[in-house]
């Protein structure tokens, strides 16, 4: 009896210690495989902000490039030897060129002197070799992505325009960081696709500067000052002046209207108004 007393006492020890066994490869089962899980699932992946980005297609030169709602990207067809496209979303302007046989003749089109350049980076723009060059001065500052097509051989520019700042302004920083930020997000969306022969998709312009200048004039205060020029050919009988309203070009979107008074010897400006190319929406700058 002892014997099997002894037996029964060794089943009963190996039995806990399986049963221990068991218990600890679950829990660690549970730690390593569906906690894990449970983890991997909870991992909240950053929200792509081009996601939703309208995208602008040329397929002659072989490109395409993403742009946000609200913003237009425009072939600036008034300098055909340009091969460029001005990207305008409200306060931002970018210029993108190309292709070209050298990066030399991007520094040109984009208005940098590669002997001004303060810093050069390397990157990659969608798998393409590219190179950031930095351009700080007293009055403005540039940034211009020089991106390579290695199997085309040719290379594509995509820098900043239009707004810019000097080191000497106290909002300096924060205008280049927001400028840069944007910059990157935008060229983030550019990728080489196949040439053909197709027409290049364009945006369409709802409104030409004629109908903005047709905005302008009909607008009260304009209609107004207007009716003070009752001579010939629109003058002033008191001043001899005459009555102008024209476009002094597009920026970022808008159309810039002058209205002013034409004398002999200078000008007296009325108005400056900014007329959304998209939807005629009118911004009279004197009164923001």
């Amino acid at each position: 009896m002892p014997k099997q007393k002894q037996i029964s006492t060794l089943v009963g020890i190996a039995i806990i210690i399986a049963s221990i066994i068991v218990f600890l490869g679950g829990v660690f089962a549970y730690q390593h495989f569906v906690i894990q899980k449970i983890q991997q699932t909870n991992i909240v992946q950053p929200a792509d902000p081009t996601a939703n980005w309208k995208t602008y297609t040329n397929t002659q030169r072989g490109f395409e490039i993403k742009y946000p709602d609200g913003g237009s990207v425009q072939p600036m067809n008034e300098m055909p030897w340009c091969r460029c496209e001005e990207i305008s979303y409200y306060e931002f302007d970018a210029l993108l060129s190309g292709p070209f046989n050298t990066p030399n003749d991007i520094h040109i089109i984009g208005g940098i002197d590669p002997k001004e350049i303060t810093t050069i980076t390397e990157t990659t723009v969608n798998n393409l070799p590219a190179k950031v060059s930095e351009q700080h001065s007293s009055d403005y500052f540039d940034i211009l992505y020089v991106i390579q097509d290695v199997k085309r051989e040719e290379y594509w520019g995509i820098n900043l325009g239009g707004q810019r700042a000097g080191k000497n302004d106290k909002d300096y920083n924060k205008k280049f960081n927001d400028q840069k930020k944007f910059l990157k997000q935008i060229v983030s969306t550019f990728k080489l696709i196949k040439k053909t022969d197709k027409v290049p998709q364009t945006q369409t312009t709802l409104i030409s500067g004629q109908e903005a200048i047709n905005i302008v004039k009909n607008l009260p205060d304009v209609k107004h000052w207007l009716s003070a020029f009752t001579g010939p050919e629109n003058t002033n009988p008191k001043t001899g002046g005459k009555a102008m309203i024209t476009s002094d070009g597009k920026t970022s979107g808008q159309y810039m209207i002058h209205a002013y008074e034409s004398l002999p010897d200078h000008d007296v400006t009325f108005g400056w108004y900014y007329v959304d190319v998209n939807t005629g929406k009118v911004v009279d700058t004197f009164k923001q």
